[in-house]
Parts: C-alpha cells; structure tokens; sequence
C-alpha cells in the first residue's frame, strides 16, 4: 500500500520569489483546494515586513468570492492586500498604500470607484484619451532613452572611446530624424563624425550643441502635449 506525499513541504511560503520564479505551484494548491481550503502561510519579517507571522490562504473560488465581497469581517485597508513587501519596509511605508483603491475598505472604496467608474477610467472613456496617453508614454520612454544616450555619450568622452562616442551619437541621431528633430539629428552627427575621426577633441565641442538641442527637443514636445 502506498501512501502519497502531502506535496506542500512544512514552512512553504507561496509567496516566495524563488519558488514562483521556478514554477506555479499548481500541485499544491490543488492538494489544499481539497485536504486544507484555508492554509496559515507563514512568514518572517525579514522577507515580508510583516510581523505577524504570516496570513490565511484561500485556496476555493468559493471562499474568495465571499471574503472578496463580505462588508464586515475581512479587510484590505488593515495591512493591505499586498502579501509581501522587503523586509527593511516600515509600517509608515506600507500605509502609503492605502491610498490605492485595491487597499481600501468601505466606506472610501465605494466612494473612490464611483468616482473612477463615472465614465474617466471605463474603457469608452480611456480611448477618448488614448493618442494623448500614447504620446506621453512614448515621450517618457524618448526623453529617458536620450538621457541615457548622452550620459553614455560624456562617459566615453571622458575614457577617450571615439568608437562608443560615434556608436552613440549614431543612435541619438537615427532616433531625432525619424522624429524630425533636425536640429538634434545634426548635433548628433557633429559627434558622429568626430567620433568617426577619432577626434575626441571635436566631440567634447559639439557635446554643448546637443544638449542645448536635447533641451529644445523636450520643450518642443512638452508644448505640444501641454499640461
């Protein structure tokens, strides 16, 4: 006669990185779904900042459907409903969180999700604005990547490699002309062709142009998409 190993090891911490990293643990949840609906997940203050020791996991649909939608006995306001924080995170911390409408009890979060729900954030509302979310994000992601680029570039200016100056600059330039964005397409190429030639000297001169070009290219864009 055989008997089958309980597959949920003593001190198994479901929310541990490693182990979601690795798998979803789907064996286990379904061991507890049937032998153990409502588990004691442990847990340290070291690796949680909680110190209470740990939570309940609810493992049936049905059980989380009615803790999700219970008015009184449960709450996500307490200690939020975020199960794991690092360890060197305080109470002050964690009750910044209470500010998202996932971490809120009645009477706030009913007054918050009307608010959300009045035609702002559903998705006929979302698409009213969409193109201007678009552009904000793209701009974000342009401005950060330039960013980078120039801080890339005045590294390798200072180690003397005229290769990674021309690389960058290249790349800086490709990306201001396929925006048309002359002005800072050209003052890449300037550092391009120096770095090209091997003339560190002549990039750290035309360095000065293209950040004033950067900054043109943002004021342009923030202008365009206004506040």
């Amino acid at each position: 006669m055989s008997i089958d190993r309980c597959p949920v090891a003593h001190g198994t911490d479901f929310t541990d990185p490693d182990l979601i990293q690795e798998r979803v643990p789907l064996p286990e949840f379904a061991y507890l779904r049937q032998n153990e609906p409502m588990f004691w997940n442990p847990q340290t203050k070291e690796n949680s900042s909680f110190d209470d020791g740990g939570f309940w996991l609810a493992t049936r649909h049905q059980d989380v459907k009615d803790i999700s939608s219970a008015r009184e006995g449960w709450s996500s306001e307490e200690n939020t409903a975020i199960v794991k924080f690092e360890g060197s995170v305080g109470k002050d911390e964690r009750d910044i969180q209470k500010q998202m409408l996932i971490n809120m009890d009645d009477p706030k979060h009913a007054e918050v999700r009307g608010i959300v729900s009045r035609g702002v954030f559903t998705p006929r509302g979302v698409a009213k604005i969409e193109d201007a979310l678009r552009a904000r994000a793209n701009q974000i992601c342009i401005e950060a990547k330039a960013k980078g680029q120039i801080l890339d570039l005045e590294k390798a200016l200072g180690a003397g490699q005229a290769e990674e100056v021309r690389e960058t600059a290249h790349s800086i330039k490709g990306a201001a002309w396929n925006l048309s964005a002359k002005r800072l397409g050209n003052a890449a190429l300037v550092l391009e062709t120096a770095g090209r030639e091997a003339n560190i000297e002549a990039a750290l001169q035309g360095l000065p142009g293209l950040k004033a070009a950067f900054s043109e290219f943002q004021n342009a864009i923030a202008q365009h998409l206004g506040p």
